[in-house]
């Protein structure tokens, strides 16, 4: 499926390509980072499961890091954490970014 723009109340854009807007700059993400924050995006508000994570070609093992390399860039433009984990069954967007 693909997504043209998904919104957080504009806080977060998909636009054409894998072009991201985040409170209205530029978010630059590697290949597998885009894909999994859209994937999450596209589950919001629920949570995303490992399984659904890895059917799209993550690792178990590297999802922690790609999560953390995303937030990372998130908290530079906003100051807080754009993924969060739902313990024990996947991750979703956090609601008060």
């Amino acid at each position: 499926m693909m997504i043209s723009a998904i919104s957080t109340e504009q806080r977060l854009v998909f636009v054409s390509g894998r072009k991201i807007r985040f409170f209205g700059y530029d978010l630059q993400l590697g290949r597998g980072e885009f894909d999994l924050l859209r994937l999450i995006a596209e589950h919001s508000p629920e949570c995303t499961s490992v399984e659904d994570i890895t059917d799209i070609g993550i690792a178990p093992k590297s999802l922690p890091v790609m999560v953390s390399t995303i937030n990372k860039k998130a908290a530079a433009i906003s100051g807080r954490r754009l993924i969060v984990s739902c313990r024990g069954r996947g991750y979703r967007l956090n609601e008060f970014m």
